[in-house]
């Protein structure tokens, strides 16, 4: 059988991936319904103590609370955020939970991919806020999930992904290494994860798109969501990405992408980038990290000299 038929049909068929928790199935369900209630929503979510704290802290969040009113019942919070957005936050909270059971591979770094994927969906919804993005909370979750296929991958075909990290730690684009390998890269296995999963289509599309190798740099994708990935994922690595030699050549790099792509001035970039680790901090709770995993993987970098160029 060809590999890359293989792979797809393992991530199809194989019980070695956790199936999505029956209240993400129920909520998406019920917020695509039209005539549905606030109290309806909240019902199901009150079924699960985990989804209910944490519903309650993003509604209580700065970035959604800027009255700074104390949202204190789920039926208040499913109105105040909205369904897409408690949609949103109880997929996320539903699958970062499932992937802390997938660690079995002793050759993937998971802490490490875990504060990336942290940071990148942090920087996510930073940038989504910035450009005025109407989801951020999609931003975040996308972030979060959009290296999901080398995870799931890591699981499945540990001694052939362990060829691939070989490849990349000598140097190799992670892309080429994967496809060198596997015959496919994480982006489409991704892809393969999230349909199982039952994600919605713009989920898949950044999911399987945000290396954007098929689009010239100035190109814009059809989606702004894989777009604000992209570039989230570019200033995570700046940040996150211990021995960053290329430091200078990575920030203007990002810096002209994030203007090309999104309209993302110096000054909004360079805000974003220097308060990315701080608020990557504000996250760890959620998520099994704790400051000293965050510290770990700062890049070895004096931020100062990284965001030399400032914004006009």
């Amino acid at each position: 059988m060809d590999l890359r038929v293989k792979i797809k049909t393992m991530v199809n068929t194989t019980q070695d991936i956790p199936a999505m928790p029956t209240i993400w199935l129920k909520i998406r369900e019920l917020t695509q319904q039209k005539n549905v209630s606030a109290s309806i929503i909240a019902g199901e979510i009150l079924k699960d103590q985990g989804t209910t704290t944490r519903l309650l802290k993003v509604a209580n969040s700065a970035a959604f609370n800027r009255c700074n009113k104390k949202i204190s019942t789920v039926t208040e919070a499913v109105v105040h955020l909205g369904f897409n957005e408690v949609r949103n936050v109880v997929m996320g909270y539903a699958v970062s939970n499932m992937l802390v059971k997938l660690q079995q591979n002793e050759y993937f770094d998971f802490k490490g991919y875990w504060v990336h994927s942290l940071a990148t969906a942090v920087a996510s919804r930073m940038i989504a806020e910035t450009v005025r993005y109407t989801n951020t909370e999609e931003a975040f979750v996308a972030g979060l999930l959009h290296d999901i296929g080398k995870l799931v991958i890591s699981q499945l075909m540990p001694a052939e992904y362990g060829h691939v990290l070989q490849r990349i730690a000598a140097g190799s684009e992670c892309l080429h290494a994967e496809d060198g390998i596997l015959k496919v890269d994480h982006q489409e296995i991704g892809r393969w994860v999230a349909e199982r999963w039952h994600f919605p289509e713009i989920l898949i599309c950044t999911i399987s798109r945000h290396h954007r190798e098929e689009l010239a740099a100035e190109q814009r994708s059809q989606y702004k969501l894989v777009d604000i990935v992209a570039v989230a994922d570019q200033m995570a690595n700046i940040i996150f990405t211990t021995g960053n030699k290329n430091c200078k050549t990575d920030v203007c790099g990002s810096q002209q992408t994030a203007f090309d792509l999104l309209g993302v001035n110096k000054g909004n970039w360079s805000f974003i980038l220097r308060n990315l680790a701080t608020s990557v901090g504000e996250n760890i709770e959620d998520y099994n990290l704790s400051q000293a995993d965050i510290e770990l993987f700062l890049a070895n970098i004096a931020q100062e000299e990284a965001m030399e160029i400032e914004g006009e």
